[in-house]
């Protein structure tokens, strides 16, 4: 079990089902912006990412670059655009938030903001710098957005994350694990 350090509570362990659920469900959130927003979509949050860095920096031995890359390349497939940008941009946030996995954990979700906000921004500039490259096409202004969207709903993510972790471990009502 791990301590949440912003609540003072002790965490159960993440289920793998759970962790495959979590990441079904935000794949599933992303195709339906992906079919509603299109193109025009680009200052959208990818809540993929989002809660890929999350396992990634709760779970880094479950999750880690091998999925970062795979989850990539079927968002790449999915956007018809060049085959490995997202998996390259997914892995190399991946990376990121492992080198800071040590030094993020000791944070509360808000106060990780501005330090993810650092790792989606070099993200969103390594997605609109590999395409501009490889198309020429410039994906405008609205995409520097996405990265403050996606730090803002960082902590609403990870509350949504944990709720199946604060669960009592035993229903006892003289040993209460969470206070």
């Amino acid at each position: 079990m791990m301590i949440s350090r912003g609540q003072g509570r002790l965490l159960l362990p993440a289920r793998p089902s759970f962790v495959v659920l979590s990441i079904s469900m935000a794949l599933t959130l992303q195709i339906a912006l992906m079919l509603v927003f299109g193109s025009a979509g680009v200052w959208l949050p990818d809540f993929l990412l989002i809660v890929l860095l999350f396992w990634v920096l709760a779970m880094p031995r479950w999750v880690g670059l091998g999925w970062a890359f795979f989850l990539g390349l079927c968002l790449d497939m999915l956007h018809y655009g060049l085959l490995g940008q997202h998996a390259l941009v997914f892995v190399s946030m991946a990376a990121l938030v492992l080198v800071l996995q040590r030094r993020l954990q000791h944070f509360t979700p808000l106060e990780q903001i501005p330090q993810l906000w650092g790792v989606f921004f070099i993200g969103q500039l390594l997605w609109i710098v590999t395409g501009v490259l490889s198309s020429w096409t410039w994906p405008g202004w609205l995409a520097l957005l996405k990265p403050f969207l996606e730090a803002l709903l960082w902590p609403l993510m990870v509350w949504l994350l944990q709720i199946p972790q604060r669960r009592a471990h035993d229903a006892d009502l003289h040993r209460p694990l969470a206070m």
